[in-house]
């Protein structure tokens, strides 16, 4: 269920900021959407260390489903967004034969190997950083957690930022 949210969550966000916002501020309000994965990782993290120490790991598995499933309910009402019409043949070609036009472009081959490598890091971090604290540094799971999410909620400042670097060098 994970797997699925998160697919719904990157093409459906990037859809309609790609559908409501002008190309100059597009990077910017990226940048801006791109925070509620660090920010939901640190509180998350941060909370649900607390929450372990506390009340145990179910409770904590429990606590943490039940926003999702509100905003997921929630999500159900929203209304829909004005498409950008475009003349194209999206859905015509192969899948090969998009594939091979997608590898032709040398900045998207080279971003999409950096965010491989981005994420085989990070994720690694993200998964075991807790663990190696509470076991090589004798933190408790609540100041593991805590210290974890904290470093997760820097990115609050760097995805804006970035958006805004990116939206200027653009014009």
């Amino acid at each position: 269920m994970l797997g699925v949210g998160e697919a719904a969550f990157a093409s459906g966000g990037m859809a309609m900021i790609s559908a409501m916002y002008r190309k100059s501020r597009r990077a910017t309000v990226t940048g801006i959407w791109n925070t509620a994965i660090p920010l939901g990782l640190g509180v998350g993290m941060a909370g649900g260390g607390w929450l372990a120490l506390h009340f145990g790991w179910r409770v904590t598995f429990i606590v943490a489903g039940i926003p999702g499933f509100i905003l997921g309910i929630m999500a159900w009402f929203f209304p829909d967004y004005e498409n950008v019409r475009e003349k194209s043949n999206a859905g015509k070609e192969k899948v090969s034969y998009v594939l091979k036009e997608l590898l032709r472009n040398r900045t998207l081959v080279i971003l999409y190997t950096s965010v491989a490598v981005y994420m085989l890091f990070s994720q690694a971090v993200s998964f075991w950083g807790a663990t190696f604290l509470i076991r090589m540094l004798d933190f408790n799971i609540a100041q593991a957690s805590f210290f974890m999410g904290s470093q997760a909620l820097l990115a609050l400042f760097a995805a804006p930022l970035g958006g805004m670097i990116a939206d200027r060098i653009s014009r």
